[in-house]
C-alpha cells in the first residue's frame, strides 16, 4: 500500500473539491444512486424489449446480477475489511485540509471504490451486449462521472477509483464471456444485418431513447446544482 499511498498523496489535491458551490452540489447529485433511477429503468426496458427469447432474457438478467454481485461483493465483502483503509475525509494524514462536502460522510472503508467498480462493470457488460459505439461512450461517461464524484467529495483516493474501474472492467467482461459461452451452447446467437438494429439485435431507436434520458438526467442535475448555488 506504500506505493498507492504515495500516488494518492500526489493526486488527491488535483481532484478533491469542496470550494466550488456548483461542483459541490453537482458531485453530490451525481454520486447519489437515486439520481440514476430513470437510467436504470430504461436500461432494463432496453434489455427486455430487444430480447424476445425468454431463455436469453433470463440469462442476460441473471448474468447482469452476477456481474454486479461480482463487482460489489469483492470490495465490500473482502477487500475493504481486509485493508481497512480510511476514507480521505477520515484519514488523520489529510484531515487538516480534506473536509466533508456539505456534511457528506459515508461510512465504511475506502479501498477500493465499489461505485467505480459497479458502474464500470455494468458499462462493460452492456457495451459488449449491445455493440453500439455511442451507447458504450455514454455508459463509460456515466461510470467516469461517478468515479470523479467520489474523488471530488473526498470519500475515495485516486487509486481506489482506478482499481475499482479495473476490477469493474474484469467483472463486466468476465460475466459477459460466461453468459455468451452458455448461450452459445444452447442456442445459435443471432446476427443482424440491418440499419435498424445493432449486430446483436438491439434497435437503434430504443438505444437512442436511453441515451436521451441520460442526457436529460445530466442536464437536470446541472440545473438543480445551479438552483442550489443561487439559493445557498
Amino acid at each position: 500500500m506504500g506505493l498507492l499511498y504515495n500516488i494518492d498523496q500526489t493526486m488527491l489535491p488535483f481532484f478533491y473539491g469542496g470550494k466550488n458551490l456548483f461542483l459541490d452540489s453537482w458531485s453530490l447529485l451525481l454520486t447519489n444512486p437515486f439520481t440514476w433511477i430513470p437510467l436504470y429503468i430504461l436500461l432494463f426496458y432496453l434489455i427486455v424489449k430487444n430480447n424476445e427469447k425468454i431463455f436469453q432474457l433470463i440469462l442476460i438478467l441473471l448474468f447482469l446480477i452476477v456481474c454486479l454481485a461480482f463487482s460489489d461483493g469483492l470490495p465490500d465483502g473482502i477487500i475493504k475489511p481486509y485493508f481497512c483503509r480510511l476514507r480521505p475525509i477520515y484519514d488523520p494524514s489529510f484531515s487538516q485540509w480534506v473536509k466533508p462536502v456539505q456534511n457528506y460522510m459515508p461510512q465504511g472503508f475506502s479501498f477500493f471504490s465499489a461505485h467505480a467498480a459497479n458502474t464500470m462493470a455494468v458499462a462493460v457488460f452492456l457495451s459488449l451486449l449491445v455493440r453500439k459505439r455511442t451507447f458504450s461512450l455514454m455508459l463509460l461517461s456515466w461510470s467516469f462521472l461517478n468515479g470523479w464524484s467520489r474523488l471530488y467529495l473526498g470519500v475515495h483516493f485516486f487509486c481506489d477509483v482506478i482499481i475499482g474501474f479495473l476490477w469493474g472492467v474484469f467483472a463486466g467482461a468476465f460475466s459477459y464471456l460466461i453468459y455468451i459461452w452458455i448461450y452459445s451452447k444452447v442456442s445459435q446467437p443471432n446476427r443482424y444485418i440491418s440499419s435498424q438494429y445493432t449486430k446483436t439485435g438491439f434497435n437503434h431507436s430504443d438505444i437512442q431513447i436511453v441515451m436521451n434520458v441520460y442526457l436529460y438526467i445530466i442536464l437536470t442535475t446541472i440545473i438543480v446544482a445551479c438552483y442550489n448555488v443561487f439559493n445557498y
